[in-house]
C-alpha cells in the first residue's frame, strides 16, 4: 500500500507541475494502473489504463512502445474481468503492431502473442491457442536460452491449454521440469517456484494423483502465507484448488471452509457477479452440503 500511495502522489504532483499529458507524468499514471492491478482493485484498474492508453495514443502516437504497453496491459484486465471477446481483438491488434513497429522476436511482441494465446484459451480456442505458445516457446528459446524467466513462464503457460485439450501427462511432465529449473535457480521460495507449483496441482489432480496435489497445494499456501501475503490472490487461488483436491479426496467440510473463504475474497476483488466468484460459491453451498450428507449417513 505505501508504494501505491507514494506513486498517486507523484503523479498528482507531476500532473500539476508538468501538466497532465507530459510523458511523465503518464509514465506515473501508467505504473499507478498496475499497482492497483496487484492491489486486486481490477474495475479502477481497468479504468485508468484505459484512459492511459488513449492519454499515450494522443500525445505519443499509436505506435510509440509506451501507448502499445498501455494497450498491452489494458488488455489483459479486460480478460481478467472475463471481457474476452474485446481482449482477443485487442491483442491481435497489439500482436500485429508490435510486430510491425519492434519485430517479432522482440520480447514485448512475444509477450503479446503468449497473451493473445491464453486470451483465445479462455474463448474455447484450445489447440490454437497451444500452437501459439509452442511458437512463443521457441521462438523465447532460441532468442534467451531454456532456463531465461520468460522461456520457463512459457512452458507453465502452456500447460494450461494443454490442460483443455486433455493432455494432462504432458502439462504434468512440463511443469514439473519448470518446477525443477525454478527451484535450481531460486530456491524453494521464490515467487516463480510457488506459480509453477500451484499451476502443477491442476494436472496432477486430472491425473487423479489427488493426494499429491493435496500435499503440493498446503505447501504452497504455506510459502505463499508468508512470502505474499493471507489475502494476495495468489495464496487466495491455492486455496481454492486446495478445496477441489479435498473435495475428490472426500474431504468436503474443510473444502467449505475453504471455499467459502476464497469466495468472500473473490468478491471483494472481482465482484459478486464475476466467474470466480459464482465458481467459489457455488462450490462452498456443493461443499456445504456434502458434508451435512456424509454427516447424516455417519450417523444412520
Amino acid at each position: 500500500m505505501p508504494t501505491f500511495i507514494l506513486r498517486r502522489h507523484l503523479s498528482e504532483a507531476e500532473a500539476r507541475v508538468l501538466g497532465a499529458d507530459h510523458p511523465d507524468t503518464l509514465t506515473s499514471r501508467h505504473l499507478l494502473a498496475g499497482d492497483l492491478y496487484r492491489l486486486g482493485r481490477l474495475h479502477d484498474s481497468c479504468d485508468a489504463s484505459r484512459e492511459v492508453a488513449a492519454a499515450r495514443a494522443r500525445v505519443l502516437g499509436g505506435d510509440h512502445p509506451d501507448t502499445l504497453e498501455s494497450r498491452h496491459d489494458y488488455a489483459v484486465v479486460l480478460d481478467v474481468l472475463e471481457h474476452q471477446q474485446e481482449a482477443v481483438g485487442l491483442f491481435r491488434e497489439i500482436a500485429r503492431d508490435r510486430e510491425r513497429v519492434l519485430g517479432a522476436d522482440h520480447p514485448s511482441t512475444l509477450t503479446s502473442r503468449g497473451s493473445l494465446a491464453l486470451a483465445l484459451d479462455d474463448l474455447g480456442l484450445h489447440q490454437e491457442a497451444v500452437d501459439l505458445l509452442r511458437g512463443v516457446v521457441a521462438d523465447r528459446e532460441r532468442l534467451l536460452g531454456t532456463d531465461h524467466p520468460a522461456t520457463l513462464f512459457g512452458r507453465q503457460k502452456l500447460a494450461i491449454p494443454l490442460g483443455s485439450l486433455g493432455e494432462h501427462q504432458e502439462a504434468a511432465d512440463l511443469l514439473r521440469g519448470v518446477v525443477a529449473s525454478h527451484e535450481r535457480l531460486h530456491g524453494p521460495d521464490h515467487p516463480s517456484v510457488l506459480s509453477s507449483r500451484l499451476a502443477l496441482a491442476a494436472p496432477l489432480s486430472h491425473l487423479a494423483l489427488h493426494e499429491e496435489a493435496a500435499l503440493v497445494l498446503r505447501d504452497v499456501i504455506a510459502r505463499s502465507e508468508r512470502v505474499f501475503g493471507p489475502d494476495h490472490l495468489h495464496t487466495v487461488t491455492s486455496r481454492f484448488n486446495l478445496g477441489l483436491a479435498l473435495m475428490r479426496l472426500g474431504e468436503p467440510r474443510e473444502a467449505a471452509g475453504l471455499f467459502r473463504s476464497v469466495a468472500d475474497e473473490y468478491t471483494r476483488v472481482y465482484g459478486s457477479g464475476h466467474g470466480r466468484t459464482r465458481d467459489a460459491q457455488e462450490r462452498a453451498e456443493a461443499a456445504e452440503a456434502a458434508a451435512r450428507q456424509r454427516r447424516r449417513w455417519r450417523r444412520g
